[in-house]
């Protein structure tokens, strides 16, 4: 009798396992400002963390939904390119989404530890990316004028003192606090919101955390983050804060060796309107 339980059994484990943590899901926030001008709205898509995926079937699925979601621009806070997997998961998934959307990117700690930082630029340019290394550039996108800007991940290898990474973030973009554009940073790493308090931004948009890996809806919004530990503060959502509203991705990321539970890989899609 047992044995016959346990093939149903496993059977009805592995399905509710499965949808707890396959798929990409799509997470839709909306902020308001009165740096839009009336009457427009910016819909930004963020992906982060996609790792070199290797499945191409994944990739297919994720440049579809992009496709679909219509943006007006797509925001990559690093972790694009794996520093173990090869390139071409990076580099297939980018010719597919290539035209959807201006395609915007920061770098990752993965990009930082590839020994490849010379070719990851010229990979993603050949795409159309914008690499945006301790830099910015100012758009007008959708009839909403942007300053979009990006820090490079504190893993990069010309922070060789330990305040390199804080004294970029204080000083690179500080020219920028008197500008009236909507200002986006594209910043790899949630944890550093100490920083993110004191720069010149609107709006900050993270990955890093991979959604704490395990969630319980309601309950635990993170079981572990890197950088952040068990129960992680920033594991993945909207956060408010008085002067900047940061958005934490939970990457799409897939690995069979470190599933994600009730966590699935998400696209997040935000709508920033007139207040």
């Amino acid at each position: 009798m047992k044995r016959k339980l346990l093939l149903p059994a496993l059977v009805g484990c592995t399905a509710a396992y499965a949808a707890c943590h396959s798929g990409i899901t799509v997470r839709q926030y909306t902020i308001k400002t009165s740096r839009v001008p009336k009457g427009k709205a910016l819909r930004l898509a963020v992906v982060s963390d996609l790792h070199s995926e290797l499945s191409q079937k994944r990739r297919e699925a994720l440049a579809a939904l992009l496709q679909q979601e219509h943006p007006d621009l797509i925001a990559m806070p690093g972790d694009i390119v794996d520093d173990i997997r090869p390139q071409y998961g990076a580099a297939d998934l980018l010719q597919r989404v290539q035209g959807i959307a201006p395609l915007y990117f920061s770098l990752g700690n993965h990009e930082c530890r590839s020994q490849q930082l010379a070719t990851i630029p010229r990979l993603l340019g050949r795409y159309g990316v914008h690499c945006l290394c301790n830099s910015w550039e100012e758009v007008t996108v959708a009839g909403v004028p942007i300053c979009i800007g990006g820090l490079n991940d504190p893993e990069h290898p010309s922070y060789q003192f330990a305040g390199g990474w804080l004294h970029d973030a204080q000083t690179v973009f500080s020219s920028l606090e008197q500008s009236d554009r909507l200002r986006i940073l594209l910043s790899h790493r949630p944890e550093k919101v100490f920083a993110y308090r004191a720069m010149p931004f609107d709006l900050v948009l993270s990955g890093h955390a991979h959604g704490g890996q395990v969630r319980i809806p309601g309950l635990l919004n993170g079981l572990y983050a890197p950088n952040q530990g068990l129960l992680p503060p920033y594991a993945g959502g909207m956060y408010r804060h008085p002067t900047f509203t940061h958005v934490v991705s939970r990457g799409v990321s897939h690995y069979m060796l470190l599933p994600r539970v009730c966590n699935r890989p998400e696209v997040v899609i935000i709508t920033v309107c007139r207040e």
